[in-house]
């Protein structure tokens, strides 16, 4: 395999991220609230509470905050960003708009944020182009994140077909010079995952199922709970696959998960439980959603209690919503796998029956 062939799969992955933020005329990032004379974006909202003002501090304090590890490698392999930060449509409509986060880099704390979950946004806010594996294999940072109340881009959604399903357990293939070795984990980060083993360059990709972070077994979208025993043991079969000769692991997922939910969830799945909670006076639901919202270290948790106590005061938001329809293929890119020698190879993963 070239250096050639390899740029042109990192070009791809960013064409394919940079279409699917960019195409859907119409669809637009919904503009920035208005600032009340409170400083709160909801007339009714409420600021943090003296009780998560004091809180917040004790939190930080609790973390290992002057570790900067994490950053050092966050940075490690950057080669260039774009020379913009806002993504438009075909219309000039802005679809993404990462300067709107800049805020998170003026070193400021916010006691409306949980500390631990700040720190992560600030390390989501690397954009551009990352060199993986030297020569090899490169990543595309910063298109499109979620953490810390980050949107997904508005554009439309569409998917390249696959011309090649893996089935098996285990799968080898060649696409154009490169050996890949397929390991099919059902049950883990989704029905479908899909680990890929590079020999020749000694590098794992394990997808979502493997992070640095915390991840969900509990969704807060209302998925079925996660089997974290069969996902431990996918896990164990990877690493003994593959664990003894990597030389780097990397995944493509952000921090999310909860360990408060995920510890319930454990027991829902296997023993069950019963919230018990009874009908709460509205205002005061709401005002705690809030709190609890600004406490929440997981950012699926925290936009989740803060979209909940907005809809308790102001109903569901109306306005500009995402264009959804089915998934279509580009029709200027149809590929072909034909004897799987071709980098126009498309693959993904079939649940096991």
């Amino acid at each position: 395999m070239t250096v050639r062939h390899v740029r042109w799969i990192a070009l791809v992955a960013t064409c394919a991220a940079l279409a699917a933020a960019a195409d859907g005329a119409g669809s637009t990032v919904p503009p920035a609230a208005t600032v009340q004379p409170s400083g709160h974006s909801h007339p009714k909202g409420k600021l943090p509470s003296q009780y998560t003002v004091e809180q917040q501090p004790a939190l930080r304090a609790s973390l290992p905050c002057e570790d900067q590890r994490d950053f050092q490698e966050s940075k490690r392999g950057f080669v260039a960003a774009p020379p913009y930060r806002q993504i438009k449509n075909e219309a000039g409509d802005v679809v993404w708009n990462m300067a709107a986060y800049d805020f998170l880099l003026e070193g400021k704390d916010f006691a409306s944020v949980h500390p631990s979950l700040q720190r992560q946004a600030v390390l989501n806010m690397g954009y551009g182009l990352y060199e993986v594996l030297p020569g090899r294999i490169w990543q595309v940072r910063g298109v499109v994140e979620q953490a810390i109340g980050k949107m997904a881009s508005s554009g439309t959604t569409g998917l390249i077909a696959p011309t090649r399903s893996i089935a098996g357990d285990i799968e080898e293939l060649t696409v154009d010079g490169v050996r890949m070795t397929f390991q099919n984990p059902p049950g883990t980060g989704a029905p479908a995952e899909m680990n890929t083993w590079f020999p020749q360059f000694k590098v794992f990709w394990v997808a979502e199922n493997v992070t640095a972070t915390v991840h969900s077994i509990y969704t807060p979208r209302g998925a079925l709970i996660r089997d974290p025993m069969q996902w431990s043991k996918e896990i164990n079969h990877a690493l003994y696959l593959f664990g003894r000769e990597a030389d780097v692991l990397f995944s493509a997922h952000s921090y999310h998960g909860s360990e408060e939910h995920n510890s319930r969830a454990v027991i829902n799945r296997y023993r069950g439980y019963w919230d018990g909670n009874p009908a709460t006076p509205k205002n005061l639901l709401t005002d705690a959603f809030e709190q609890f919202g600004y406490q929440k270290e997981s950012w699926s948790l925290r936009n989740s209690f803060l979209a909940a106590a907005l809809e308790l005061r102001a109903g569901v938001p109306s306005g500009i919503l995402r264009e959804r329809r089915a998934p279509t293929q580009s029709a200027a890119y149809r590929p072909t796998c034909g004897s799987i020698t071709s980098p126009s190879c498309s693959i993904a993963a079939r649940p096991r029956a």
